[in-house]
């Protein structure tokens, strides 16, 4: 499962960007990520792939908004970036992970203001209960934590299995090394985000 997880991260902690949230609470809340390295058809012959993944955790008991203490941000930043008000934010590398009490622990002990918007201190909550889903994340000057019960995995087709993200990543890079190989040329593919930021060096293309 570790494994499955780590893989899933680095699809979306890449190149990836944090694009909007949603919540219907108690019972779900949801955020959504463009720019992922995980394959889903196209739309139409003139579009790239979408690279939108939104996950839905199902009954959450924590979720905490972060920004840094040296942003400019409104206070309001939160319902700004929902309300389509404010420009994505792009994933750190490495700074997204699932399931690490650890990385939590450490992101509620940094230069950070820490938002907790529903449920309980995620610090109470993150040993409490070893069969709940967390994740935490930092993009840019904010952040996010949330411990849940559940999490769905869903983009323009439908759910996702974790079982399957690795297959889908593999086949976003089998289509990256295409998009590259016929840059340029009259068969070029519509111009894509997250091809165009994954630069191959030049024994790759």
């Amino acid at each position: 499962m570790n494994d499955k997880l780590e893989v899933f991260e680095e699809a979306i902690s890449d190149v990836g960007y944090w694009s909007w949230w949603a919540e219907k609470l108690p019972e779900v809340f949801q955020i959504e990520f463009g720019g992922t390295h995980i394959w889903s058809p196209p739309i139409n012959s003139s579009s790239p792939p979408s690279g939108q993944v939104a996950l839905r955790f199902g009954n959450p008991v924590s979720i905490s908004f972060l920004k840094s203490v040296t942003s400019n941000l409104p206070n309001n930043w939160t319902d700004l970036f929902r309300e389509d008000q404010l420009e994505s934010f792009s994933i750190n590398y490495g700074e997204f992970k699932f399931n690490n009490s650890n990385y939590i622990k450490e992101l509620l002990k940094s230069d950070t203001h820490v938002e907790t918007t529903f449920g309980q201190d995620p610090l109470l909550m993150i040993d409490n209960d070893n069969s709940n889903v967390s994740l935490a994340f930092l993009a840019g000057e904010v952040g996010f934590i949330i411990i849940a019960q559940e999490l769905r995995i869903i983009n323009q087709n439908g759910d996702l299995e974790l079982n399957d993200i690795e297959e889908l990543v593999s086949r976003w890079w089998s289509y990256w090394k295409e998009y590259w190989k016929v840059k340029g040329t009259k068969d070029e593919l519509p111009k894509d985000y997250a091809c165009e930021v994954t630069i191959p060096l030049k024994a790759d293309q």
